[in-house]
């Protein structure tokens, strides 16, 4: 009748609807944001600094997905608790940044829900976590740009996602 975290738990619900690791249940109305682009606190945890545009997994709760900081709008300084214009984040740095995702994630503000409104963010490489950031407000999402692809790019993706499934990669259409 009852379970709390870490445990795994199996809900019959009347209705049949498609839910997988990282979807939400909601009350109708609590519903959080849904959106691929979001306004976050970070606190930046490694030397190499938080570049914008560079690609990072962001880990909201179990959700997994892809992303880069869009734009960062200033650095707080820890000490007076200014803000100041900024083209990156440091080691342990502290600031406010736009990001993007690959496909849209359910979230709450941080100051709502602080499970659902905390994120982390981890290097694709190394797979170690290089920061942490407190959703401050969802953003407009973005229609992403349908290029063409060629014959090549679509072969090559297709091999690429039967040989290294690892490496996650979407196919392309």
């Amino acid at each position: 009748e009852e379970a709390a975290a870490p445990l795994a738990v199996t809900l019959t619900l009347n209705d049949e609807i498609d839910i997988s690791r990282g979807d939400m249940i909601v009350e109708k109305d609590a519903l959080p944001h849904m959106s691929n682009r979001l306004r976050a606190k970070v606190v930046w945890m490694q030397e190499e600094a938080l570049i914008p545009h560079r690609e990072y997994y962001i880990k909201m709760g179990t959700k997994l997905t892809s992303g880069s900081c869009e734009k960062i709008h200033h650095r707080v300084d820890v000490n007076t608790l200014e803000e100041k214009e900024a083209d990156n984040l440091g080691l342990n740095e502290i600031g406010v940044a736009d990001f993007s995702l690959q496909e849209p994630v359910v979230f709450d503000k941080y100051k709502v829900n602080q499970k659902t409104g905390a994120f982390i963010i981890i290097d694709r490489i190394t797979n170690v976590t290089v920061g942490a950031g407190m959703v401050e407000q969802p953003l407009v999402e973005k229609e992403e740009d349908k290029a063409e692809v060629s014959a090549f790019e679509k072969e090559f993706n297709a091999l690429v996602r039967k040989h290294f499934p690892h490496w996650g990669a979407k196919e392309i259409l």
